[in-house]
């Protein structure tokens, strides 16, 4: 099983994604692929972070990737990652044609994976050349995970909406 949760920043998309991830986990445990590297040095970001990790509780092992995601997927597994959109971000100096690989390669294990991404089109064009390119690559994988899953859920105010 292939879900995307996509939605605005602070939408609830990874508490939804979280939960989902519980009840699909059938006793297993549950992958957590974290993909924000802490290269921002961010007070903001590092407090976000722990939040994150406190609610999703014993239940999620984290698995710290921020560029190669497909890597530690085992078959069998469940994996919720969070966010594909900073994932993405990390990737913007590859090519596009190799981040559309390496996108493919996560639908390519048989383990149930959960993936969540901003909706980085609902805004102003960016006007410097890196956010375009990121709201761009964004837009454009997040619309190729949406393909490829086999459910996607937009996120509203901590509301689902199933789109597929």
């Amino acid at each position: 099983m292939k879900i995307l949760y996509w939605g605005a920043s602070r939408s609830g998309k990874s508490m939804l994604a979280e939960e989902r991830a519980r009840e699909l986990a059938r006793g297993r445990q549950i992958g957590y692929i974290a993909t924000y590297d802490g290269s921002y040095h961010d007070e903001e970001m590092r407090a976000r972070v722990l939040l994150h990790r406190r609610r999703r509780g014993e239940e999620f092992v984290t698995i710290e990737e921020s560029m190669e995601p497909s890597r530690v997927l085992e078959e069998g597994g469940i994996y919720l990652l969070d966010s594909f959109s900073m994932w993405i971000f990390n990737t913007l100096a590859r090519e596009y044609e190799e981040v559309e690989s390496m996108t493919k390669e996560l639908f390519e294990s048989s383990c149930d994976l959960l993936l969540v991404a901003d909706d980085t089109g609902g805004g102003l064009i960016p006007d410097d050349a890196q956010s375009r390119l990121f709201a761009e690559r964004n837009a454009t994988m997040s619309a190729l995970c949406a393909r490829l899953c086999d459910e996607v859920v937009e996120v509203k105010l901590g509301m689902e909406f199933r789109l597929k």
